[in-house]
């Protein structure tokens, strides 16, 4: 099924044989050339979306999918060194880990035209919107770190007569 689907994808490029018409146009097509029929679903969703529906829509398809990820890599990516956004980044880790295993499970099934995939796609939207707003709360709240990278806060400093020469091999009894 899956060197038949591929067959019809370069004989149908741009439309394809018809949305879940797969079975049908591969039993017809195998009776009028003499041979028996499968009549069944191609077992490869990316070949499913090519086949039936074209290039166009496979390179949506696969958009769809890529924009998502996106969007999630960049909510963990902005979320992971944020302690108080470590719920964020669970989510966007869990989002993408069943983004990754969910397009390996739809390689060997048909599931091109269930909810699933566009269901995680809007999780994933959902996912960046609120992490967006959350983000911007948080940076309102937290005042803005300063420009040199060695300040820490409430760290005091040893007061020294400012008249006192230190030379080099004095600078270990300061620290």
């Amino acid at each position: 099924l899956l060197k038949t689907s591929l067959i019809y994808i370069a004989e149908h490029p741009l439309f394809g044989v018809g949305a879940g018409q797969f079975a049908s146009y591969e039993g017809k097509s195998s009776r009028e050339q003499g041979e028996f029929g499968m009549w069944h679903d191609t077992h490869n969703t990316f070949t499913q979306i090519a086949c039936e529906n074209g290039l166009p829509a496979f390179f949506f398809f696969i958009a769809g999918i890529g924009s998502s990820m996106v969007l999630l890599t960049r909510v963990y990516r902005a979320s992971k060194d944020r302690p108080e956004c470590n719920e964020i980044s669970v989510t966007a880790f869990c989002l993408m880990l069943a983004m990754v295993s969910f397009c390996a499970a739809i390689f060997f099934l048909n599931f091109g035209y269930f909810f699933y995939l566009p269901a995680m796609g809007g999780l994933a939207t959902c996912v960046s919107s609120a992490a967006t707003a959350e983000f911007q709360k948080t940076a309102a709240a937290v005042p803005a770190a300063p420009s040199n990278p060695y300040w820490q806060p409430n760290v005091t400093l040893p007061q020294r007569n400012t008249h006192e020469l230190i030379l080099p091999h004095q600078t270990a009894r300061l620290g």
